[in-house]
């Protein structure tokens, strides 16, 4: 580097931060050629299939990398262009300072009913062959050390799904409870889930594994059980979401963030068009009516909790209200498990009266739903409510002839 070129690069800072440029500096000249040659005999240990080597000085790429690194940084951390004023960095003005929101990229929106696709959507291509390539071969198919397979990939794309989904998850239903996003997001990204996309696709076909594995179309080879196949189909699929986005480093992330938008779309079908109408409806009367219509959290009114309510309109001296848990099933339709819980009542000599049940994906939800539909019969409470009064009121008349 010549004197001007080093003039000019640490010019404009103070002597002491001129410095320790040059210090930087000379410290990267020292060990460049070094660095050179290391990163010659690593590319031709490669191309000849070996283990990399060290250098002819004994040192490797990630030896000299550590001796570079303090160097490195410091032109990562020091601002090359001086300030504004001799003295002082120009304070930020707070009134125009950025909000702190983050990146959404294209397609990272909402769920609406209209993004709901009828067919599955079409197949976003690799823009690499080599990613290509990878996405479907197993580590035991590469020929040269370094070389990529399917197991690095899916890692990424595992990451990239969980951060898809939640995204989704959390912009379509703004009240739904962390839990319950956890479960929606769960069985977006499941094995399951991701080998019927593989398969939806004929992804499956493109699998380059060891003949050990016998991964046919049956998924029942020797030594590959069916639990297992699905757990590599789903790997393959995340592979495949990961060379997507790394293949096209401009519109990756946008074109896999949209594909699974409308893939996915179809499993939360029922979910998202109730939150839709349940938007709707709270828009037009004025009150919030939860995140679900079936499987919603009933909502508290001013009079407090579904099971509070119950309480106070048949609840007195000598009567027991009960929940039981009665069935636990999962949703054909999204493969998540539900609970049915039912409330029951002990009074007036009669005992274990089912007043009502509920079904949700926790039983806290399902006995919230139980109470509200356990006031919704109107005959019971009646005759509850009637008797409570009678008993009260003898009660009180008691107190007043003591």
């Amino acid at each position: 580097m010549s004197k001007r070129q080093f003039s000019e690069f640490s010019g404009g800072v103070d002597s002491n931060a001129s410095a320790d440029a040059n210090n930087a500096i000379l410290e990267i000249i020292k060990h460049a050629e070094d660095l050179l040659e290391a990163a010659r005999a690593f590319k031709q240990d490669i191309a000849l299939g070996k283990q990399p080597e060290s250098n002819n000085n004994g040192e490797s790429i990630s030896a000299i990398s550590r001796k570079l690194l303090p160097a490195v940084t410091y032109f990562a951390i020091v601002p090359t262009q001086p300030p504004t004023s001799a003295n002082k960095v120009p304070k930020l003005d707070e009134s125009q300072s950025p909000g702190l929101t983050p990146p959404t990229p294209t397609g990272l929106t909402a769920w609406t009913p209209s993004d709901i696709c009828s067919n599955t959507p079409a197949l976003p291509p690799i823009n690499d062959p080599v990613l290509d390539r990878a996405a479907f071969t197993h580590s035991g198919m590469v020929s040269r050390p370094g070389e990529l397979s399917y197991e690095r990939l899916e890692w990424v794309g595992d990451a990239y799904l969980e951060m898809f989904a939640t995204i989704f998850i959390y912009q379509t239903f703004p009240n739904l409870p962390a839990g319950r996003c956890s479960q929606h997001r769960e069985y977006l990204v499941k094995n399951e889930t991701l080998s019927k996309y593989t398969k939806a696709y004929g992804l499956d076909k493109r699998i380059i594994f060891p003949k050990e594995f016998d991964m046919g179309s049956s998924g029942k080879g020797n030594s590959a059980k069916e639990k297992t196949y699905k757990k590599v189909l789903g790997d393959i699929f995340e592979a495949y979401v990961a060379a997507v986005v790394l293949s096209d480093p401009e519109f990756g992330l946008g074109r896999a963030s949209s594909w699974m938008k409308a893939l996915w779309s179809k499993d939360l079908a029922k979910e998202i068009k109730a939150e839709y109408n349940n938007r709707q409806r709270s828009q037009q009367v004025g009150t919030n009516a939860g995140s679900d219509e079936k499987l919603a959290t009933p909502v508290t009114s001013e009079d407090g909790h579904p099971k509070d309510r119950l309480v106070k309109k048949i609840g007195t001296k000598g009567v027991k209200i009960y929940y039981l848990d009665e069935n636990e099933s999962v949703d054909k339709t999204n493969g998540q498990r539900r609970f049915t819980v039912a409330v029951y009542v002990d009074a007036w000599g009669e005992s274990r009266v089912r007043l009502g049940f509920g079904s949700a994906l926790s039983k806290k939800e399902a006995g919230a739903i139980a109470a509200e539909n356990a006031m919704k019969n109107k005959k019971l409470m009646k005759k509850y409510e009637q008797k409570r009064k009678e008993l009260e009121d003898a009660m009180e008349a008691q107190v007043q002839y003591d």
